[in-house]
């Protein structure tokens, strides 16, 4: 009879730790997919030791994405295919090539990026929505037209530091060369892709490839694209070669009420590559020669999108942005106190493309960073959803706040942003 009450003790010890790692699993993988991914990769490491093997690499696959650490990320998918393949589900798989694909392409991998995302159109369309094939398509063409290019080069030849100044639209702007040409283009770390005019494109003598993609724009306004590749642009005493630009008809970026033309964005691709950019209170953007290593790591990327943990919550961070927003997930946490303390208000956000109206409060927004709590007076809260992909995001913090310090710096290197 004890001996039966053993064996029936440890099989339910068993049965428990079985659905802990199930659980646990569960939990981390819904958080990723809210874009909670500072909670996501501490209770993975939290609770890594009960996982199984095939769990385990599933989940560093995507947290290795998640703080671009590609390589490693790709490595990790392609053990799992090597020896789980039969095993898993084609859900996990169409996952797993959707990173793979992304990783591809930021490591500048373009011709790996169309073969992956031409297995996903063609063998796991049935898991995406009609919004996530177009999407997807739309990627391809821009895989496609990539593929044979060579590779993003970046050369810092000393530390490099260049004028921000501000344009008729109050966007920060530093000046990039080309031969004997120049011109002041957008720095944005909140651009996905560089963006150029089509004039610029051609005095900066950039080659066009093939194929012509739509761009959505903040207001839902599509906008017909081209690419390009720039053989050489220089930021100071940065060298940068074989950049990729979205190329627009010089309408597009223009708004002639205020007589306003942009001419170019500087994008992620190219900033992630400088490897440490620091944003000084006087207006000046530093490049050093070497990154520095940072221990603390609060900074994520949401595919080409820099993600930002402060108190606990996670904020898009946009440089090109002049104020913070915060979203329904951040009124919702804080309903009760904005509710009774501020009243309800129209308010508009938008880009280029124009503007959209919803309601909102204008709030004191006190976040605390380096054990100060600062006080950022109008910022506007939205009591509804104003981005599809807001998920679990509590807003997009902007210029206001970095203004607050004297420098910030942001590192890809050790994915982490400082503020001084």
């Amino acid at each position: 009879m004890k001996k039966s009450i053993i064996l029936l003790l440890y099989f339910f010890t068993i049965i428990t730790c079985q659905a802990q790692s199930s659980n646990a699993f569960v939990r981390t993988n819904n958080l990723l997919a809210q874009k909670d991914f500072f909670a996501a990769r501490d209770l993975y490491h939290s609770k890594k030791s009960s996982l199984s093997e095939v769990n385990r690499l599933i989940t560093e696959a995507n947290i290795d994405h998640i703080f671009n650490r590609l390589k490693s990320s790709n490595q990790k998918i392609e053990l799992l295919f090597q020896k789980y393949n039969h095993s898993m589900s084609d859900s996990v798989k169409y996952k797993l090539y959707s990173i793979r694909q992304i990783n591809h392409g930021k490591l500048y991998e373009y011709k790996e990026a169309f073969a992956v995302i031409d297995q996903l159109l063609n063998s796991y369309s049935q898991f995406m929505t009609n919004e996530e094939k177009q999407d997807f398509a739309n990627t391809r063409l821009i895989w496609k037209a990539l593929s044979g290019q060579p590779k993003q080069q970046i050369r810092i030849t000393e530390e490099t530091a260049l004028k921000i100044k501000r344009d008729k639209a109050g966007l920060a702007t530093i000046r990039v060369t080309h031969g004997k040409d120049s011109s002041a283009f957008i720095f944005d770390t909140g651009a996905n892709l560089s963006t150029v005019t089509e004039s610029m494109a051609k005095k900066f003598g950039m080659q066009f490839l093939e194929g012509v993609i739509d761009v959505t724009a903040i207001t839902g306004n599509t906008v017909k694209s081209h690419i390009a590749v720039c053989p050489e642009i220089n930021l100071g005493h940065i060298q940068v070669r074989n950049a990729v630009f979205l190329v627009f008809p010089d309408s597009a970026l223009a708004v002639p009420a205020i007589q306003y033309q942009m001419h170019g964005i500087i994008g992620f691709p190219v900033i992630e590559a400088l490897r440490e950019i620091q944003i000084t209170k006087s207006e000046e953007l530093i490049v050093p020669l070497k990154s520095t290593i940072y221990a603390s790591q609060n900074m994520a990327l949401d595919f080409l999108t820099p993600i930002i943990e402060l108190n606990g919550d996670s904020y898009t961070f946009d440089t090109g942005a002049n104020t913070t927003i915060l979203y329904r997930t951040y009124f919702l946490k804080h309903q009760k106190d904005i509710e009774q303390n501020y009243k309800i208000q129209e308010l508009q956000f938008g880009g280029a493309g124009g503007t959209i109206r919803k309601q909102g409060y204008q709030i004191t927004f006190s976040p605390t960073i380096n054990n100060k709590v600062l006080r950022m007076d109008s910022v506007q809260v939205y009591t509804d959803v104003i981005k599809a992909d807001e998920g679990h995001l509590s807003g997009n913090i902007g210029q206001d706040l970095i203004r607050r310090f004297d420098k910030m710096i942001i590192s890809f290197a050790s994915m982490s942003i400082q503020f001084k």
